[in-house]
């Protein structure tokens, strides 16, 4: 998710077995129904995930590549064009089941597609909200990081090149972008596509870009003896925060679309540095296991589509099965076996339709390539 400027062959192994391991951590939390207890351990050492994608987005950003309008179409082909053919998807299927199933219109289904491309406060405000209850809901909201990460690439690329040349500048915007995040969030202020939480994103991707610029990740600047003693410190001022602050810093469609604190905002942007730096270290330490490394690295080059489609299969086989999994945030008595079964037959079925996707693609290139030289 969040694609890299540089080629994967110039860039860190660790950056993709990073967000192999985020994006893991992230279908795995949403998918399985732990007990209250053990869940809450897991998000409270964990949720630094969705921030770290947004921090590793801009660590490869170099100033200069580009014009404003060039890299906001290139990141519009990455984010956009995936979630446009992921919700037509979700439309067709959602418009074909409420008509054999008869439990709402053509209408309805309309609606509910154009709300979530709206977002919840515009679809509300120009009265085509819908209030019935849509088992594709869940689906179709599963898009809001792409949505919120699209925005804070407009602003991002607007201030990245002036803030990166020097720190003065960096820390200047930050502390602005920060500030205009806590204005929206004082005044309980919730626009379309995050639009309130973007600056905030873009804060953390600036200081992506300034740790790159700076090649604080890279193991020829960081001596090798301070890779762990790092680590823990990180990891232990991470549970602090957690600590002092309860669920501050876990950025969630719950937390920055709905309920988000003045302290969350500082909190996540902090938890973005922590928690990247703990998940390059750890996978640091991956690499050097051969068939694992292969694995993340893979689950990273997908993140997008396995955050995409994990969903759709989840749903699919927890309908199957007949699980009945409670809302996130529920208390829970003990873990439901059935939702961990049914995530690892949804991982399993969706690396089978990637691998599958992925030889498609390939096979129709490679054939067109032989029409070019033909």
């Amino acid at each position: 998710m969040g694609e890299s400027t540089i080629p994967q062959k110039k860039r860190m192994i660790e950056q993709d077995i990073a967000k192999g391991l985020a994006i893991l951590l992230v279908v795995f939390v949403h998918s399985v129904e732990l007990k209250s207890t053990a869940m809450d351990w897991l998000v409270a050492t964990t949720g630094y995930a969705m921030p770290f994608f947004f921090f590793i987005s801009g660590y490869n950003y170099r100033p200069g590549r580009g014009s404003w309008g060039k890299n906001v179409i290139k990141r519009a082909k990455q984010l956009l064009w995936p979630l446009l053919y992921y919700s037509l998807g979700i439309y067709i299927v959602m418009t074909i089941y409420f008509i054999i199933r008869n439990e709402a219109t053509v209408l309805d289904a309309l609606r509910s597609y154009c709300s979530f491309w709206l977002t919840s406060p515009l679809s509300k405000w120009v009265g085509i909200a819908t209030d019935f209850k849509n088992p594709f809901g869940s689906l179709l909201a599963q898009g809001w990081f792409l949505q919120y990460m699209f925005i804070a690439y407009l602003i991002f690329y607007l201030v990245a090149d002036y803030a990166l040349k020097n720190f003065r500048r960096f820390a200047s915007i930050c502390i602005g972008l920060l500030s205009i995040t806590c204005v929206f969030v004082y005044f309980e202020v919730r626009l379309p596509w995050g639009i309130h939480a973007a600056p905030l994103i873009a804060a953390i991707m600036l200081a992506g870009a300034m740790f790159g610029s700076a090649k604080l990740l890279h193991k020829e600047t960081v001596p090798v003896k301070w890779v762990i003693p790092n680590t823990i410190a990180a990891f232990g001022i991470y549970l602090i925060l957690g600590l002092l602050y309860p669920r501050a810093g876990q950025f969630a469609a719950g937390m920055l679309g709905h309920n988000i604190g003045f302290w969350d905002v500082f909190i996540t942007f902090i938890s973005g540095l922590l928690g990247t730096y703990i998940l390059i270290s750890v996978s640091k330490a991956v690499e050097n296991i051969p068939l694992l490394s292969k694995v993340l690295n893979w689950c990273g080059t997908n993140s997008l589509t396995i955050l995409l489609l994990h969903t759709s299969f989840i749903k699919i086989f927890t309908n199957a099965l007949n699980v009945q999994k409670q809302p996130m945030g529920s208390v829970i008595e003990s873990t439901n076996l059935s939702t961990v079964f049914a995530f690892l037959l949804a991982a399993f079925s969706t690396c089978i339709l990637i691998l599958l996707i992925n030889f498609v693609t390939k096979l129709l290139k490679n054939r067109g390539k032989k029409h070019e030289n033909a």
